[in-house]
C-alpha cells in the first residue's frame, strides 16, 4: 500500500491530528471540570439553574397555551433564563 506522500494527486487521507502539547491542555480542562463536580456550590448552582429553566419553560408554555403564541418566543424566554444563576 502506498504512503500518503507517494500519491501524486493527493487523493490519500491527511495525516492524523497530532496534539501539540500531548493532551496536557485537555487533561487540565477535564481535571478542572471534575473539580467543579466535587464543589457543592457549583452543583447547587447547576441544580438551581436547571430547576429555574424548567420552571420558566413550564410557565411560558402555560402562558403560550393560553395566548396561542408560537414556539420561537418560548425558546427566547428559555435562553434568557440560561445565564441567570442565583439572581
Amino acid at each position: 500500500m502506498a504512503d500518503v506522500e507517494s500519491v501524486p494527486d493527493g487523493a490519500g487521507k491527511p495525516p492524523p491530528y497530532k496534539d501539540p502539547d500531548d493532551g496536557r491542555q485537555r487533561f487540565l480542562l477535564e481535571l478542572e471540570f471534575v473539580q467543579c463536580l466535587a464543589n457543592p456550590t457549583y452543583i447547587h448552582c447547576v441544580n438551581y439553574r436547571v430547576r429555574r429553566l424548567e420552571l420558566a419553560a413550564t410557565t411560558e408554555l402555560t402562558k403560550q397555551r393560553i395566548r396561542g403564541v408560537g414556539g420561537a418566543q418560548l425558546a427566547t424566554a428559555i435562553r434568557s433564563q440560561e445565564h441567570n444563576c442565583g439572581g
